[in-house]
């Protein structure tokens, strides 16, 4: 029996549950398909001491007012609170406040005057400083990029994800704030002047988000974790009657009508929206596409601590340093759950290849790892390790490769030409979760 729907959403995670939200505004027939039981996708939390935790940092970060509103209307706004923002960034072994991107002058004197040299000869000199014409990989993105931070940029992106620069797409840099393509070079004050004053210097220089002219919101269920939240999100849809449906062999058709085949049932659907990552978007169409694989898994440890009292401010440190091992530490229980012994936690999130040697051994470099967050100053400098836990993930965030764009017009090229544009990826090689809920909105209000 063929069972109709207005929209069909294929994924699991925030992406399908926020995309299946959308929908539900226009339509009650909304089904999802997954391919699994666990519909919270990376927001399921890791459990350790009795408490549930987060897989490093997960906040709804950088909100405008919209998606704020839409969050709370989706989650409740009781289960929701705005921390603000709260990052810090380490560079060169000193810690600059609320901001998360490196802040270069912390390399010293010299090295700050001759980037600021570099990037005003080729301002003065009209080169193109941002557009990304011919501009395939992330080494192409910072290419006109000072010559001593560019240096340190490609080695941060073998650092930071084990790959090196020129095989990642230049879209990788949204996913590492220390690959962050503008630059902080001034104090707030100049680098404002410069932004309002010249239009080619705003696209590179940054500024921290206090300076900036829009407000942000940052959410996240106090003293709890994401998981609770999908689990909001799951119920909220199913009560509003949408459909959820598991199938580990999911195809698409369009034959006399878009159809969706799955273990157990074939779907009508008069749109289809696609959350999975674009490789995994192959499996579900007929048409063998010959193309290269474009995402790519950065591998990640997690070092999970306890720790017996809170003494930074900070929700979480960027580590964008690369004499550390850690990329980002997280002051869990400022804002999320403690164990059950009323411990706070904290947790240093480190990249590294799965055929490295610490991969093979952690412990090696628990005290290192230890030392780092005494020097963000996440633990007091008295306090000895007590008890921790280290969690091994060969696949955490999608990372698009320099292929990822040509491989994604070839999709979309097939969909328009056979599916009549009724199937939808939407923000494609976008890691934030506030511009995929931007993506759909401009989509849904075409």
């Amino acid at each position: 029996m063929v069972k109709n729907f207005e929209y069909i959403i294929i994924g699991s995670g925030f992406r399908a549950l926020i995309t299946a939200f959308f929908c539900l505004k226009k339509s009650k027939k909304v089904l999802v398909i997954s391919n699994s039981k666990n519909l919270s996708g990376v927001l399921k939390p890791l459990k350790w001491e009795g408490a549930s935790i987060d897989k490093g940092y997960q906040f709804f970060d950088g909100l405008d007012e919209y998606s704020k509103n839409l969050l709370e209307d989706f989650v409740g706004k009781d289960n929701l609170t705005d921390f603000g923002y709260g990052a810090a960034s380490l560079t060169n072994g000193k810690i600059y406040s609320y901001h998360a991107i490196p802040f270069w002058p912390y390399h010293g004197f010299l090295f700050t005057v001759s980037a600021i040299l570099q990037t005003f000869l080729k301002f003065f000199f009209k080169q193109k400083i941002s557009k990304k014409k011919n501009i395939l990989s992330y080494e192409d993105l910072i290419r006109n990029h000072p010559s001593n931070i560019k240096k340190i940029l490609n080695k941060a992106c073998q650092r930071n994800f084990s790959i090196s620069s020129d095989k990642v797409s230049f879209l990788s840099e949204d996913f590492s704030p220390f690959l962050c393509y503008r630059l902080t070079l001034f104090s707030d004050k100049i680098s404002y002047y410069l932004k309002k004053k010249f239009k080619s210097l705003d696209r590179i220089i940054a500024i921290r988000r206090d300076f900036l002219d829009t407000k942000s919101y940052s959410l996240y269920p106090k003293r709890k974790n994401m998981g609770y939240v999908a689990e909001l999100m799951e119920k909220k849809l199913r009560d509003y009657g949408v459909v959820f449906e598991i199938s580990n062999k999911t195809k698409i058709s369009n034959e006399n009508s878009l159809t969706v085949n799955t273990d157990n049932f074939v779907f009508n659907a008069k749109q289809i929206f696609l959350t999975t990552e674009l490789d995994d978007t192959l499996q579900f169409f007929d048409e063998k596409l010959d193309l290269s694989k474009c995402n790519y898994y950065v591998p990640q440890m997690f070092f999970v601590f306890k720790t017996d009292k809170l003494v930074s401010q900070f929700q979480y440190i960027h580590g964008n340093d690369l004499n550390y091992f850690i990329n980002r530490a997280s002051n869990v229980s400022l804002y999320g759950e403690k164990t059950s012994d009323n411990k706070c936690v904290i947790i240093a999130e480190v990249p590294m290849s799965p055929n490295s040697e610490y991969w093979k051994n952690p412990e090696k470099i628990i005290d290192k790892i230890w030392d780092e967050l005494k020097i963000m100053k996440f633990i007091d400098e008295q306090e000895k390790i007590s008890k921790y836990k280290i969690f091994k993930a060969e696949k955490t965030f999608c990372l698009p490769l320099i292929n990822f764009d040509s491989n994604l017009r070839i999709i979309r090229n097939l969909i328009k030409e056979k599916y009549d544009n009724n199937i939808i990826i939407p923000a494609a090689g976008k890691i934030s979760r506030g511009n995929y809920i931007k993506d759909l909105k401009n989509f849904f209000d075409e």
